[in-house]
Protein backbone atom coordinates (compact mmCIF):
# COMPACT_ATOMS: atom_id res chain seq x y z
CA UNK A 1 0.00 0.00 0.00
CA UNK A 2 1.44 3.40 -1.03
CA UNK A 3 0.28 7.00 -0.42
CA UNK A 4 0.34 10.01 -2.70
CA UNK A 5 0.25 13.68 -1.72
CA UNK A 6 -1.81 16.47 -3.27
CA UNK A 7 -0.83 20.02 -2.29
CA UNK A 8 -1.22 23.57 -3.46
CA UNK A 9 0.71 24.92 -6.40
CA UNK A 10 3.62 26.82 -4.87
CA UNK A 11 5.25 29.17 -7.34
CA UNK A 12 8.59 30.43 -6.03
CA UNK A 13 10.27 33.54 -7.48
CA UNK A 14 13.48 32.71 -9.27
CA UNK A 15 16.10 34.70 -11.13
CA UNK A 16 15.03 33.95 -14.69
CA UNK A 17 17.41 33.92 -17.61
CA UNK A 18 16.48 34.65 -21.21
CA UNK A 19 15.98 30.92 -21.91
CA UNK A 20 13.60 30.63 -18.92
CA UNK A 21 11.62 33.62 -20.18
CA UNK A 22 11.23 32.06 -23.62
CA UNK A 23 9.95 28.83 -22.09
CA UNK A 24 7.13 30.56 -20.15
CA UNK A 25 3.60 29.96 -21.50
CA UNK A 26 1.39 33.01 -22.17
CA UNK A 27 1.99 36.66 -22.90
CA UNK A 28 2.13 37.70 -19.22
CA UNK A 29 5.03 35.36 -18.48
CA UNK A 30 7.93 37.68 -19.46
CA UNK A 31 8.67 41.31 -18.65
CA UNK A 32 8.72 42.84 -22.21
CA UNK A 33 5.00 42.07 -22.61
CA UNK A 34 4.29 43.53 -19.14
CA UNK A 35 6.25 46.58 -20.30
CA UNK A 36 4.03 46.94 -23.34
CA UNK A 37 0.92 46.33 -21.26
CA UNK A 38 1.92 49.01 -18.71
CA UNK A 39 2.59 51.54 -21.48
CA UNK A 40 -0.80 50.75 -23.00
CA UNK A 41 -2.48 51.40 -19.63
CA UNK A 42 -0.59 54.68 -19.27
CA UNK A 43 -1.77 55.83 -22.69
CA UNK A 44 -5.36 54.89 -21.94
CA UNK A 45 -5.35 56.47 -18.45
CA UNK A 46 -3.31 59.63 -19.12
CA UNK A 47 -6.02 62.05 -20.37
CA UNK A 48 -8.69 61.30 -17.75
CA UNK A 49 -7.12 59.54 -14.75
CA UNK A 50 -3.69 60.89 -13.91
CA UNK A 51 -3.65 59.21 -10.48
CA UNK A 52 -4.04 55.73 -11.98
CA UNK A 53 -1.23 56.39 -14.43
CA UNK A 54 1.07 57.68 -11.70
CA UNK A 55 0.18 54.65 -9.50
CA UNK A 56 1.02 52.21 -12.29
CA UNK A 57 4.30 54.03 -12.94
CA UNK A 58 5.24 53.94 -9.22
CA UNK A 59 4.31 50.24 -8.99
CA UNK A 60 6.45 49.52 -12.03
CA UNK A 61 9.31 51.52 -10.49
CA UNK A 62 9.04 49.50 -7.21
CA UNK A 63 9.28 46.31 -9.20
CA UNK A 64 11.99 47.38 -11.61
CA UNK A 65 14.78 49.94 -11.75
CA UNK A 66 14.95 53.73 -12.09
CA UNK A 67 15.95 53.35 -15.69
CA UNK A 68 12.66 51.72 -16.64
CA UNK A 69 10.78 54.30 -14.55
CA UNK A 70 12.32 57.00 -16.76
CA UNK A 71 11.29 54.90 -19.72
CA UNK A 72 7.69 54.92 -18.53
CA UNK A 73 7.86 58.61 -17.71
CA UNK A 74 8.85 59.27 -21.32
CA UNK A 75 5.88 57.14 -22.41
CA UNK A 76 3.59 59.08 -20.07
CA UNK A 77 4.73 62.48 -21.43
CA UNK A 78 4.51 61.16 -24.98
CA UNK A 79 0.92 60.04 -24.36
CA UNK A 80 -0.06 63.52 -23.11
CA UNK A 81 1.56 65.15 -26.15
CA UNK A 82 -0.03 62.67 -28.55
CA UNK A 83 -3.53 63.25 -27.19
CA UNK A 84 -2.83 67.02 -27.36
CA UNK A 85 -2.34 66.71 -31.13
CA UNK A 86 1.43 67.13 -31.32
CA UNK A 87 2.38 64.15 -33.54
CA UNK A 88 6.08 64.98 -33.92
CA UNK A 89 6.66 64.05 -30.28
CA UNK A 90 5.95 60.40 -31.08
CA UNK A 91 9.22 60.22 -33.02
CA UNK A 92 11.04 62.01 -30.18
CA UNK A 93 9.59 59.45 -27.76
CA UNK A 94 10.72 56.64 -30.06
CA UNK A 95 14.34 57.82 -29.95
CA UNK A 96 14.25 58.59 -26.20
CA UNK A 97 12.71 55.21 -25.38
CA UNK A 98 15.34 53.40 -27.42
CA UNK A 99 18.20 55.36 -25.79
CA UNK A 100 16.84 54.86 -22.26
CA UNK A 101 16.14 51.16 -22.76
CA UNK A 102 19.59 50.50 -24.23
CA UNK A 103 21.74 52.74 -21.99
CA UNK A 104 24.82 50.95 -20.74
CA UNK A 105 24.44 48.01 -23.16
CA UNK A 106 26.66 49.23 -26.00
CA UNK A 107 26.19 51.48 -29.02
CA UNK A 108 24.79 48.70 -31.24
CA UNK A 109 21.80 47.81 -29.01
CA UNK A 110 20.05 51.20 -29.04
CA UNK A 111 20.65 51.45 -32.77
CA UNK A 112 18.88 48.10 -33.25
CA UNK A 113 16.00 49.36 -31.08
CA UNK A 114 15.68 52.56 -33.13
CA UNK A 115 15.62 50.54 -36.36
CA UNK A 116 12.96 48.16 -35.05
CA UNK A 117 10.82 51.00 -33.68
CA UNK A 118 11.11 53.02 -36.86
CA UNK A 119 10.22 50.10 -39.13
CA UNK A 120 7.37 49.06 -36.86
CA UNK A 121 5.87 52.54 -36.54
CA UNK A 122 6.17 53.17 -40.27
CA UNK A 123 4.44 49.90 -41.13
CA UNK A 124 1.75 50.48 -38.55
CA UNK A 125 1.25 54.06 -39.73
CA UNK A 126 0.49 52.75 -43.22
CA UNK A 127 -1.79 50.10 -41.76
CA UNK A 128 -3.42 52.45 -39.23
CA UNK A 129 -4.52 54.97 -41.83
CA UNK A 130 -6.99 52.44 -43.16
CA UNK A 131 -8.95 51.93 -39.92
CA UNK A 132 -8.02 54.41 -37.15
CA UNK A 133 -8.75 58.07 -36.55
CA UNK A 134 -5.91 60.53 -36.65
CA UNK A 135 -5.81 61.12 -32.89
CA UNK A 136 -5.78 57.40 -31.97
CA UNK A 137 -3.52 56.43 -34.84
CA UNK A 138 -0.33 57.97 -33.42
CA UNK A 139 -0.88 56.48 -29.96
CA UNK A 140 -1.61 53.02 -31.35
CA UNK A 141 1.44 53.05 -33.62
CA UNK A 142 3.74 54.00 -30.74
CA UNK A 143 2.21 51.31 -28.51
CA UNK A 144 2.54 48.62 -31.17
CA UNK A 145 6.03 49.89 -31.99
CA UNK A 146 6.93 49.40 -28.31
CA UNK A 147 5.53 45.84 -28.52
CA UNK A 148 7.77 45.21 -31.54
CA UNK A 149 10.69 46.57 -29.51
CA UNK A 150 9.81 44.13 -26.71
CA UNK A 151 9.71 41.29 -29.24
CA UNK A 152 13.14 42.39 -30.50
CA UNK A 153 14.40 42.27 -26.90
CA UNK A 154 12.92 38.81 -26.50
CA UNK A 155 14.27 37.39 -29.76
CA UNK A 156 17.71 39.02 -29.73
CA UNK A 157 18.11 38.70 -25.92
CA UNK A 158 19.03 42.40 -25.50
CA UNK A 159 19.21 43.24 -21.78
CA UNK A 160 17.99 46.54 -20.36
CA UNK A 161 20.44 46.29 -17.44
CA UNK A 162 24.19 46.76 -17.68
CA UNK A 163 26.34 43.76 -18.58
CA UNK A 164 28.77 44.61 -15.81
CA UNK A 165 28.55 42.47 -12.66
CA UNK A 166 26.60 44.20 -9.85
CA UNK A 167 28.38 45.53 -6.82
CA UNK A 168 27.94 44.02 -3.39
CA UNK A 169 25.47 46.69 -2.23
CA UNK A 170 23.36 46.46 -5.37
CA UNK A 171 22.67 42.71 -5.39
CA UNK A 172 19.25 43.13 -3.76
CA UNK A 173 18.26 45.87 -6.22
CA UNK A 174 19.36 43.74 -9.17
CA UNK A 175 17.38 40.81 -7.81
CA UNK A 176 14.30 43.03 -7.44
CA UNK A 177 14.71 44.40 -10.95
CA UNK A 178 14.83 40.91 -12.42
CA UNK A 179 11.68 39.63 -10.67
CA UNK A 180 8.44 39.73 -12.71
CA UNK A 181 5.29 40.93 -10.97
CA UNK A 182 3.48 37.61 -11.25
CA UNK A 183 6.16 35.88 -9.11
CA UNK A 184 5.30 38.09 -6.11
CA UNK A 185 1.59 37.57 -6.62
CA UNK A 186 2.10 33.79 -6.84
CA UNK A 187 4.30 33.91 -3.71
CA UNK A 188 1.57 35.75 -1.77
CA UNK A 189 -1.02 33.21 -2.89
CA UNK A 190 1.26 30.33 -1.88
CA UNK A 191 1.47 31.57 1.73
CA UNK A 192 -2.03 30.26 2.49
CA UNK A 193 -1.66 27.25 4.76
CA UNK A 194 -3.64 24.16 3.83
CA UNK A 195 -3.50 20.60 5.06
CA UNK A 196 -2.15 17.84 2.85
CA UNK A 197 -4.60 15.27 1.58
CA UNK A 198 -3.51 11.62 1.36
CA UNK A 199 -5.28 8.82 -0.46
CA UNK A 200 -4.21 5.17 -0.85
CA UNK A 201 -2.80 3.79 -4.09
CA UNK A 202 -2.97 0.04 -4.84
CA UNK A 203 0.22 -1.58 -6.13
CA UNK A 204 -0.86 -3.72 -9.09
CA UNK A 205 2.40 -5.64 -9.57
CA UNK A 206 6.15 -5.26 -8.94
CA UNK A 207 8.77 -6.66 -11.30
CA UNK A 208 12.57 -6.34 -11.47
CA UNK A 209 12.63 -2.96 -13.23
CA UNK A 210 8.91 -1.94 -13.44
CA UNK A 211 6.29 -1.02 -10.81
CA UNK A 212 2.58 -0.89 -11.75
CA UNK A 213 0.25 1.37 -9.70
CA UNK A 214 -3.54 1.27 -10.06
CA UNK A 215 -4.18 5.01 -10.44
CA UNK A 216 -4.48 7.79 -12.99
CA UNK A 217 -1.65 9.41 -14.98
CA UNK A 218 -0.02 11.51 -12.26
CA UNK A 219 3.48 13.05 -11.92
CA UNK A 220 6.01 10.76 -10.23
CA UNK A 221 9.02 11.60 -8.01
CA UNK A 222 11.67 8.91 -7.45
CA UNK A 223 14.10 9.82 -4.65
CA UNK A 224 12.81 13.43 -4.84
CA UNK A 225 13.66 13.62 -8.56
CA UNK A 226 11.07 14.05 -11.33
CA UNK A 227 10.80 10.70 -13.15
CA UNK A 228 9.98 10.82 -16.86
CA UNK A 229 10.04 7.08 -17.59
CA UNK A 230 6.35 6.50 -16.83
CA UNK A 231 3.40 5.28 -18.89
CA UNK A 232 -0.33 5.16 -18.12
CA UNK A 233 -2.14 2.17 -19.61
CA UNK A 234 -5.79 1.24 -18.80
CA UNK A 235 -5.84 2.64 -15.27
CA UNK A 236 -2.32 1.38 -14.43
CA UNK A 237 0.60 3.79 -14.01
CA UNK A 238 3.85 2.05 -15.05
CA UNK A 239 7.21 3.30 -13.69
CA UNK A 240 10.21 2.14 -15.76
CA UNK A 241 13.99 2.38 -15.44
CA UNK A 242 14.38 0.99 -11.90
CA UNK A 243 17.18 -1.26 -10.70
CA UNK A 244 16.42 -4.65 -9.08
CA UNK A 245 17.17 -5.15 -5.36
CA UNK A 246 17.23 -1.35 -4.77
CA UNK A 247 15.21 0.77 -2.35
CA UNK A 248 13.40 3.77 -3.88
CA UNK A 249 11.32 6.58 -2.37
CA UNK A 250 8.43 7.00 -4.84
CA UNK A 251 5.96 9.90 -4.57
CA UNK A 252 2.89 10.00 -6.80
CA UNK A 253 0.73 13.16 -6.61
CA UNK A 254 -1.16 15.85 -8.41
CA UNK A 255 -1.28 19.63 -7.90
CA UNK A 256 -4.53 21.37 -6.88
CA UNK A 257 -4.98 25.08 -7.66
CA UNK A 258 -7.89 27.10 -6.23
CA UNK A 259 -8.92 30.20 -8.24
CA UNK A 260 -10.70 33.24 -6.84
CA UNK A 261 -14.04 34.34 -8.29
CA UNK A 262 -14.72 37.86 -9.44
CA UNK A 263 -16.56 38.91 -6.25
CA UNK A 264 -14.42 36.93 -3.80
CA UNK A 265 -11.81 38.66 -1.71
CA UNK A 266 -8.37 37.12 -1.39
CA UNK A 267 -7.75 35.40 1.95
CA UNK A 268 -4.00 35.99 1.80
CA UNK A 269 -2.62 38.87 3.89
CA UNK A 270 -0.95 41.88 2.34
CA UNK A 271 2.80 41.68 1.98
CA UNK A 272 5.30 44.49 2.01
CA UNK A 273 8.17 44.68 -0.44
CA UNK A 274 10.73 43.78 2.29
CA UNK A 275 8.75 40.70 3.34
CA UNK A 276 8.33 39.67 -0.28
CA UNK A 277 12.08 40.07 -0.90
CA UNK A 278 12.90 38.15 2.30
CA UNK A 279 10.51 35.38 1.29
CA UNK A 280 12.05 35.37 -2.16
CA UNK A 281 15.54 35.05 -0.67
CA UNK A 282 14.38 32.21 1.61
CA UNK A 283 12.76 30.45 -1.33
CA UNK A 284 15.89 31.04 -3.41
CA UNK A 285 18.10 29.56 -0.68
CA UNK A 286 15.77 26.57 -0.38
CA UNK A 287 15.85 26.14 -4.14
CA UNK A 288 19.66 26.32 -4.11
CA UNK A 289 19.81 23.78 -1.26
CA UNK A 290 17.48 21.45 -3.13
CA UNK A 291 19.53 21.97 -6.28
CA UNK A 292 22.77 21.10 -4.46
CA UNK A 293 21.11 18.06 -2.90
CA UNK A 294 19.76 16.93 -6.27
CA UNK A 295 23.21 17.46 -7.80
CA UNK A 296 24.80 15.34 -5.06
CA UNK A 297 22.16 12.65 -5.54
CA UNK A 298 22.66 12.75 -9.28
CA UNK A 299 26.44 12.57 -8.79
CA UNK A 300 26.03 9.53 -6.53
CA UNK A 301 23.70 7.92 -9.03
CA UNK A 302 26.10 8.69 -11.86
CA UNK A 303 28.99 7.22 -9.85
CA UNK A 304 26.92 4.08 -9.19
CA UNK A 305 25.98 3.86 -12.86
CA UNK A 306 29.62 4.32 -13.86
CA UNK A 307 30.66 1.53 -11.47
CA UNK A 308 27.97 -0.71 -12.91
CA UNK A 309 29.14 0.17 -16.41
CA UNK A 310 32.73 -0.68 -15.47
CA UNK A 311 31.58 -3.96 -13.88
CA UNK A 312 29.50 -4.78 -16.96
CA UNK A 313 32.44 -3.94 -19.22
CA UNK A 314 34.72 -6.18 -17.15
CA UNK A 315 32.12 -8.92 -17.22
CA UNK A 316 31.73 -8.41 -20.95
CA UNK A 317 35.51 -8.59 -21.39
CA UNK A 318 35.69 -11.79 -19.35
CA UNK A 319 32.73 -13.20 -21.29
CA UNK A 320 34.39 -12.18 -24.55
CA UNK A 321 37.60 -13.93 -23.47
CA UNK A 322 35.64 -17.05 -22.53
CA UNK A 323 33.80 -16.87 -25.86
CA UNK A 324 37.14 -16.50 -27.64
CA UNK A 325 38.54 -19.53 -25.82
CA UNK A 326 35.37 -21.50 -26.61
CA UNK A 327 35.59 -20.40 -30.25
CA UNK A 328 39.22 -21.50 -30.47
CA UNK A 329 38.38 -24.80 -28.80
CA UNK A 330 35.49 -25.27 -31.24
CA UNK A 331 37.81 -24.56 -34.18
CA UNK A 332 40.36 -27.06 -32.84
CA UNK A 333 37.60 -29.63 -32.38
CA UNK A 334 36.39 -28.97 -35.91
CA UNK A 335 39.95 -29.48 -37.17
CA UNK A 336 40.18 -32.74 -35.18
CA UNK A 337 36.84 -33.90 -36.58
CA UNK A 338 38.02 -33.05 -40.09
CA UNK A 339 41.27 -34.95 -39.50
CA UNK A 340 39.35 -37.94 -38.08
CA UNK A 341 37.09 -37.93 -41.12
CA UNK A 342 40.13 -37.96 -43.42
CA UNK A 343 41.73 -40.76 -41.36
CA UNK A 344 38.45 -42.70 -41.49
CA UNK A 345 38.28 -42.36 -45.24
CA UNK A 346 41.90 -43.49 -45.52
CA UNK A 347 41.25 -46.51 -43.25
CA UNK A 348 38.14 -47.39 -45.24
CA UNK A 349 40.18 -47.30 -48.46
CA UNK A 350 42.88 -49.40 -46.78
CA UNK A 351 40.23 -51.88 -45.58
CA UNK A 352 38.80 -52.15 -49.08
CA UNK A 353 42.25 -52.73 -50.50
CA UNK A 354 42.93 -55.43 -47.88
CA UNK A 355 39.62 -57.09 -48.62
CA UNK A 356 40.54 -57.15 -52.31
CA UNK A 357 43.92 -58.74 -51.49
CA UNK A 358 42.42 -61.25 -49.03
CA UNK A 359 42.15 -64.25 -51.47
CA UNK A 360 45.77 -63.85 -52.57
CA UNK A 361 46.83 -63.53 -48.93
CA UNK A 362 44.92 -66.74 -48.05
CA UNK A 363 46.62 -68.65 -50.84
CA UNK A 364 50.05 -67.32 -49.83
CA UNK A 365 49.26 -68.19 -46.20
CA UNK A 366 48.38 -71.77 -47.15
CA UNK A 367 51.67 -72.14 -49.06
CA UNK A 368 53.64 -70.68 -46.15
CA UNK A 369 51.74 -72.92 -43.72
CA UNK A 370 52.72 -76.04 -45.70
CA UNK A 371 56.35 -74.93 -45.80
CA UNK A 372 56.27 -74.24 -42.05
CA UNK A 373 54.91 -77.72 -41.35
CA UNK A 374 57.65 -79.30 -43.44
CA UNK A 375 60.32 -77.29 -41.63
CA UNK A 376 58.77 -78.20 -38.26
CA UNK A 377 58.94 -81.89 -39.07
CA UNK A 378 62.59 -81.60 -40.08
CA UNK A 379 63.40 -79.68 -36.82
CA UNK A 380 61.77 -82.45 -34.75
CA UNK A 381 63.89 -85.07 -36.46
CA UNK A 382 67.06 -83.04 -35.80
CA UNK A 383 66.09 -82.62 -32.12
CA UNK A 384 65.62 -86.37 -31.69
CA UNK A 385 69.03 -87.08 -33.21
CA UNK A 386 70.62 -84.43 -30.92
CA UNK A 387 69.07 -86.07 -27.85
CA UNK A 388 70.52 -89.45 -28.85
CA UNK A 389 74.01 -87.98 -29.35
CA UNK A 390 73.85 -86.06 -26.03
CA UNK A 391 72.81 -89.19 -24.11
CA UNK A 392 75.70 -91.11 -25.62
CA UNK A 393 78.33 -88.44 -24.70
CA UNK A 394 76.88 -87.36 -21.31
CA UNK A 395 79.64 -89.17 -19.30
CA UNK A 396 82.36 -87.41 -21.25
CA UNK A 397 80.60 -84.14 -20.74
CA UNK A 398 80.46 -84.68 -16.93
CA UNK A 399 84.22 -85.41 -16.81
CA UNK A 400 84.95 -82.31 -18.83
CA UNK A 401 82.77 -80.25 -16.49
CA UNK A 402 84.65 -81.55 -13.43
CA UNK A 403 88.04 -80.71 -14.97
CA UNK A 404 86.72 -77.23 -15.88
CA UNK A 405 85.64 -76.64 -12.23
CA UNK A 406 89.06 -77.72 -10.94
CA UNK A 407 90.83 -75.42 -13.39
CA UNK A 408 88.56 -72.52 -12.35
CA UNK A 409 89.49 -73.11 -8.65
CA UNK A 410 93.22 -73.09 -9.48
CA UNK A 411 92.70 -69.94 -11.49
CA UNK A 412 91.11 -68.23 -8.50
CA UNK A 413 94.03 -69.28 -6.24
CA UNK A 414 96.59 -67.95 -8.70
CA UNK A 415 94.72 -64.70 -9.04
CA UNK A 416 94.77 -64.24 -5.24
CA UNK A 417 98.55 -64.88 -5.12
CA UNK A 418 99.11 -62.44 -8.00
CA UNK A 419 97.09 -59.78 -6.17
CA UNK A 420 99.11 -60.23 -2.96
CA UNK A 421 102.40 -60.04 -4.88
CA UNK A 422 101.25 -56.92 -6.69
CA UNK A 423 100.32 -55.30 -3.35
CA UNK A 424 103.76 -56.19 -1.90
CA UNK A 425 105.49 -54.77 -4.96
CA UNK A 426 103.46 -51.57 -4.62
CA UNK A 427 104.42 -51.22 -0.96
CA UNK A 428 108.08 -51.84 -1.75
CA UNK A 429 108.06 -49.28 -4.55
CA UNK A 430 106.36 -46.72 -2.29
CA UNK A 431 108.89 -47.27 0.52
CA UNK A 432 111.75 -47.02 -1.98
CA UNK A 433 110.39 -43.78 -3.36
CA UNK A 434 110.07 -42.38 0.15
CA UNK A 435 113.63 -43.37 1.03
CA UNK A 436 115.02 -41.87 -2.19
CA UNK A 437 113.05 -38.70 -1.61
CA UNK A 438 114.30 -38.46 2.01
CA UNK A 439 117.91 -39.00 0.84
CA UNK A 440 117.53 -36.33 -1.85
CA UNK A 441 116.03 -33.90 0.64
CA UNK A 442 118.83 -34.53 3.20
CA UNK A 443 121.50 -34.02 0.57
CA UNK A 444 119.79 -30.83 -0.62
CA UNK A 445 119.67 -29.52 2.94
CA UNK A 446 123.39 -30.35 3.45
CA UNK A 447 124.22 -28.62 0.20
CA UNK A 448 122.22 -25.56 1.25
CA UNK A 449 123.94 -25.45 4.67
CA UNK A 450 127.32 -25.70 3.00
CA UNK A 451 126.40 -22.85 0.65
CA UNK A 452 125.28 -20.69 3.56
CA UNK A 453 128.57 -21.39 5.41
CA UNK A 454 130.56 -20.48 2.32
CA UNK A 455 128.61 -17.27 1.86
CA UNK A 456 129.18 -16.37 5.50
CA UNK A 457 132.94 -17.07 5.18
CA UNK A 458 133.06 -14.95 2.01
CA UNK A 459 131.32 -12.10 3.86
CA UNK A 460 133.78 -12.39 6.76
CA UNK A 461 136.74 -12.46 4.34
CA UNK A 462 135.44 -9.43 2.48
CA UNK A 463 134.98 -7.62 5.79
CA UNK A 464 138.58 -8.41 6.81
CA UNK A 465 139.86 -7.27 3.39
CA UNK A 466 137.94 -3.99 3.75
CA UNK A 467 139.39 -3.56 7.23
CA UNK A 468 142.91 -4.12 5.90
CA UNK A 469 142.32 -1.62 3.12
CA UNK A 470 141.22 0.97 5.62
CA UNK A 471 144.31 0.21 7.77
CA UNK A 472 146.62 0.58 4.76
CA UNK A 473 144.97 3.87 3.85
CA UNK A 474 145.45 5.14 7.41
CA UNK A 475 149.10 4.09 7.39
CA UNK A 476 149.71 5.84 4.04
CA UNK A 477 148.09 9.01 5.37
CA UNK A 478 150.23 8.88 8.52
CA UNK A 479 153.37 8.27 6.43
CA UNK A 480 152.53 11.26 4.29
CA UNK A 481 152.07 13.39 7.37
CA UNK A 482 155.35 12.18 8.80
CA UNK A 483 157.14 12.89 5.52
CA UNK A 484 155.71 16.37 5.34
CA UNK A 485 156.69 17.02 8.95
CA UNK A 486 160.25 15.72 8.32
CA UNK A 487 160.63 17.88 5.23
CA UNK A 488 159.47 20.91 7.16
CA UNK A 489 161.76 20.11 10.03
CA UNK A 490 164.76 19.72 7.69
CA UNK A 491 163.95 23.01 6.08
CA UNK A 492 163.75 24.74 9.36
CA UNK A 493 167.00 23.05 10.52
CA UNK A 494 168.97 24.17 7.50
Amino acid sequence: MMKFQTSDLVTKPLLMSADDKRRRVGLIGSWPFLDAFAIFCLFMAAPGDIEVAVGLMVLYWRRSSLKLALHLAAAFVSGLLIYSGVNVWSYIYTLCAALLASRGSGSSNWLINVVFLYVGTTALRLLGRLSFDHELHVGVEVILGQILCALAHELLDIRTESDEPPKKGRKLAVMKSRQPMWTFIALALSKRKKKDVYEPIVVRYVEDRIIGLETEALPVLVNDVAWSQTHHLQGVLLIYGLEPSTNYKIQVGESVVECLTANQRSESPSWTAEEIIAAAEIALNEAKTKLRKSKRDQAKKLATIRQEIVALNDRQDSTAKADERARRKLLSLQDQVRQLEEDTKELQAREKELNDRRPEAKAAFAVREREWNDKRLEAEKVREELQKVSSEHSAQVRELNASIAELEARELTLKAKADSLAQEATEISQSTELAVKALIDSRAEAREAKRRRRARQEEELQASIDKLKRGVADMEQRALLVTQAAGKWSTDWS
